[in-house]
């Protein structure tokens, strides 16, 4: 099994997946000022496609689930 790095998220896909999105596959001077976290975590979906920077970055939900890895939840709900 895969360990989790800094740079992977966990992405839901429409039909309900969660899978984990290693986001250092994103290179290049076009995704450069995604290294800067609070660019990376300030994106939004425009028509099923991941935007970042005012569209300015994008990125197509196919290649992100081609570069991810099933995401298994280890995690206990928390009785109260």
């Amino acid at each position: 099994q895969r360990q989790m790095c800094i740079r992977d998220r966990i992405v839901t896909f429409s039909g309900g997946e969660k899978r984990v999105f290693d986001a250092s596959v994103l290179t290049g001077s076009a995704f450069k000022p995604l290294e800067d976290d609070a660019i990376f975590s300030n994106f939004k979906i425009m028509h099923g496609v991941i935007t970042w920077m005012n569209d300015e970055i994008d990125c197509a939900p196919e290649y992100i689930y081609e570069h991810s890895f099933e995401y298994e939840d280890n995690t206990s709900p928390i009785a109260m």
